[in-house]
Formats: C-alpha cells, structure tokens, sequence
C-alpha cells in the first residue's frame, strides 16, 4: 500500500487568502473589530493620509496587525514583518501588505496611548455581547521582568557600600603610591592616577544617585528602565521587575481593567483595582475576590467605603506575646452589628474608641476576671486581653 501524496508543488491553483481563513478564526474578529473602531476619535496618527508625498501603510491595517501579535504572543517587531510573509493568517489580515520592522516599530512608538484605549473599546465591546457579567471580580498581580538588569538598581544601602569601597580603594592606592615613591618605582606611580580618576568619576555618580534618592524619597534607583523596581518572584528569585494588577471577571474569564505598578506587593492595590473596574465597566457594586496577597486592613475598608463587597482569604495570625494557638488573634470572633469581639471562651470584649479610630482596642476587664483560661490568653502579668483592630 502506498503512502498518501500531496499534490505537486509546481501545480498551479486558483486560491484566494478569503479561502484559506476558517470562518471562525480570531483573524476575523480582530478584523471587524477594528473596523468597528474610531480610530480618529482614539487618537491614532495618520488615520486621514496627506494629499502629498509617499502614501503610508493603512492605520487600521498596522493595528490589526499589533493586535493579531498580541493575541498570540509576537511582540517582536522583526517576527511581526516574518508573519506577514509566511503566516497566512497575517497575509489575509494584512492584505498582502509587508511592512518592515522599523515601519511597526515607529508605529507602535507613535501611537502607545491609542493602542491602551482600544483595550477599553474591546471591553465595551464584550460587555455588549454579553460576555461580562460585572458580578464577580477576580483581582491578582503578576510579577513581569523589565528590560533592565538587576544590578543597575540600586538603593541607599547599596550605593552607600559602594562609596565605602571605593573610598577604600582610593586610600589603598595612595598608600601604594607613597610606597612606589619610596622605592623609586616610577611606572608603578604613573599608572595609578588614572584608576583613582576612574573610581573618582564612579563615586561621583553613585553620590548623584544617593541624593536622587533623598530628594525623591523613593528606596530604589533604576539606571536602564526608570520604573523597574526589584522584585521577589514565585521561583524565590530576585528580578528587576513590574507587578502587573489584572482584574478578571468571572464569565467569560475575560481582563476588564489592569494596572502597572512597582510595589514589590499586593498591599494597598485593591481599593485602585476596584476604583478602575467601577469606571471601565460603569458599575458601583459587584463582588471582588483575591488571595491573601490583598489582606491589608487599610486597603479593605477603603473597598468598603466603594460600596464593593470583599472576599480575602486572611493570612494566617502568627501566635505571638506568648499567646497559646487556641487563643490566638484569628480565634476571636467580631460582630459588626454590636461592634464587639467574641473570645473562644464565648466572653465579649466591647470597643473603647470610635468607629472612626484607625486602630481601634477592644477589652473587657470585667469579662477576662476570673476567666479559667487566663493564663492560656494572656501572657506575663496582664490581667485582662486586648484586641486591636
């Protein structure tokens, strides 16, 4: 029996790129999608071309093309122009238009604002099919690496140890020099200024860096890519990185709204994210849900002064001041309605300062009095518990 064959290759055929495109493929959703788009309204250049001179590639056309990259993970400028000539995917999305790398590059420079507001008229669009319900928001970071190595970021410890040693370097070479003096090595003295100029020069700038960081009051520098920060990533490793805040509705499982930070945590990014999605999605109040990572007392009652109902998983109170596990922070129970704290002992230790108090203490000497578990709750010679919340 013999194998399958294919047709030859010299064999001439009548085939349009319409033809080779399934009718459900992505291309033709990002096709119409922006058409669908004012792409005047948003800010794109070029949008109307100049009556004169060489006629530039059509706007929508390079747009379809960065977000055709983009939903399938090309960012590269120079594989971008590769998939217009052997991807027919691009070819038909394209219409045969070859663009070089440095056309794509310039284009997407240009027009960096317009390409983040289509992301807002893909959501609109969405939410019109029906596709975002607003009801349940998932929130979480991740942490992407930047275009900047780690050892060009430096903060005040860190340039300051680097002073130190080479403040330490120019003293040893000046006691070398004295020495060579001594000894009448005259090439040993000629070739040691220029090192000491060098390093003259290097703390110099790790001096500017240091001041930078006193005027701004910022913790890190970053020489290459002014926005990266360090940051611990899942593999226990230390990246120049940004955390990336994504917020995902529950539906269709679909990105709603994100954020670029450099905070190395979660803490404090809730209260923005749930702001963020109220605007983009036109809502006031929907259910948002975040691991431990979001557990920050200030950050949630912000979400709920938004009127946004929270769902944190809580991080694990470690038992310290000498309390016993079974009596530790998380075992006492808090009822809103009467603003008071349940003890495991079923003991109810009542709020002495105002709702409004940042940090508020709750206790009740009369209830801990003659409590069998006293010595379990409360450490050294405290005779009564407290809880601040």
């Amino acid at each position: 029996m013999k194998n399958k064959e294919g047709i030859s290759r010299e064999q001439m055929m009548l085939l349009s790129f319409e033809e080779m495109i399934p009718e459900k493929s992505m291309v033709r959703v990002i096709d119409r999608f922006i058409e669908s788009c004012d792409l005047e309204q948003l800010g794109f250049k070029r949008t109307i071309p100049a009556l004169t001179g060489r006629p530039p590639y059509q706007t929508s056309a390079m747009i379809k093309l960065y977000v055709y990259g983009y939903e399938n993970g090309v960012r590269s400028s120079r594989r971008l122009e590769q998939e217009t000539k052997r991807n027919v995917e691009a070819m038909w999305l394209m219409n045969g238009l070859t663009p070089d790398y440095k056309t794509i590059a310039e284009f997407r420079r240009q027009n960096i604002r317009p390409l983040q507001k289509l992301f807002g008229e893909f959501v609109k669009l969405c939410k019109h099919w029906d596709m975002i319900s607003g009801k349940i928001i998932a929130v979480d970071g991740t942490k992407i690496r930047a275009s900047n190595n780690k050892k060009l970021i430096y903060n005040k410890k860190k340039l300051e140890e680097r002073i130190d040693r080479i403040d330490k370097k120019i003293k040893d070479y000046f006691v070398q020099i004295e020495e060579a003096d001594k000894a009448e090595a005259r090439e040993t003295a000629q070739a040691i200024p220029k090192t000491v100029e060098e390093l003259t020069k290097r703390k110099e700038q790790y001096e500017k860096y240091l001041k930078h960081l006193e005027d701004t009051g910022d913790k890190e520098i970053s020489v290459v890519d002014p926005d990266a920060r360090l940051m611990g990533s899942n593999h226990g490793s230390i990246e120049s990185a940004y955390n990336i805040q994504s917020a995902v509705d529950s539906k269709a499982k679909l990105i709603v709204e994100y954020d670029v930070t450099t905070s190395a945590t979660d803490h404090g990014q809730m209260g923005n994210m749930v702001g963020k999605v109220q605007k983009r999605l036109k809502i006031k109040r929907f259910t948002v849900i975040a691991d431990k990572g979001y557990y920050q007392g200030k950050d949630l009652r912000k979400v709920k002064k938004q009127k946004v109902e929270a769902i944190v998983a809580k991080q694990n109170a470690s038992v310290t001041n000498g309390h016993s596990p079974e009596y530790g922070h998380d075992k006492f129970t808090y009822d809103e309605k009467t603003d008071s704290y349940t003890c495991p002992a079923d003991r109810v230790l009542e709020a002495h300062s105002q709702r409004s108090t940042v940090n508020r203490k709750f206790y009740s000497k009369e209830a801990c009095r003659g409590c069998p578990h006293l010595g379990k709750c409360v450490p050294g010679e405290d005779d009564y518990r407290l809880i601040v919340r």
